[in-house]
């Protein structure tokens, strides 16, 4: 008889499924993680979309992650679409209530959608974004090093006191 796996026994094949092990057909059905993970983010979205402006920061959070998911199934405009709403969201809320949006999630957001732009061939509107997630990235550090400088020069002299060599080289 063949040796090939089409001429396995029917009766191993109900052994497996009396075992818990799902058919072909029944494995068809189940929903995948993706399947999964949409689901519960469109709820997500509805949720946080009935709760009104309280819960824009989340549904921002959301609609990236749509984004992420519609990129990975390569529906890069539905996932520009996603992450231009959450950049909108983010924006119009900011305004709202006078605290300016996480410069690192906008510009992440900036980020991910040049690269669905990309993949839409829509190269001048990603460098575009590239462009303003560069300036938010680079302007926050900008930032961030003044501070620690200011940090460091408040506490310079008590920590010159306490310097060893080893530090002086750490710090070049």
């Amino acid at each position: 008889d063949g040796a090939g796996p089409s001429s396995r026994p029917a009766a191993a094949e109900d052994d497996d499924d009396a075992a818990g092990t799902p058919s072909v057909a029944e494995a068809d059905a189940a929903p995948t993680d993706v399947q999964l993970a949409w689901e519960n983010l469109e709820m997500a979205k509805r949720i946080y979309t009935d709760q009104g402006s309280s819960h824009a920061s989340e549904l921002a959070d959301v609609l990236m992650l749509l984004g992420d998911l519609s990129s990975e199934d390569d529906s890069f405009e539905r996932a520009l679409e996603d992450y231009q709403s959450a950049l909108q969201l983010l924006e119009s809320h900011a305004a709202g209530d006078g605290k300016p949006a996480p410069v690192q999630r906008v510009a992440e957001l900036h980020f991910k959608a040049s690269l669905a732009l990309q993949f839409l061939n829509r190269v001048p509107d990603a460098v575009k974004h590239t462009k303003t997630a560069m300036a938010l990235i680079t302007e926050r550090l900008t930032v961030l090093r003044k501070a620690d400088a200011a940090e460091a020069g408040a506490g310079g002299a008590a920590a010159a006191a306490t310097a060893t060599p080893a530090d002086a080289t750490s710090l070049a």
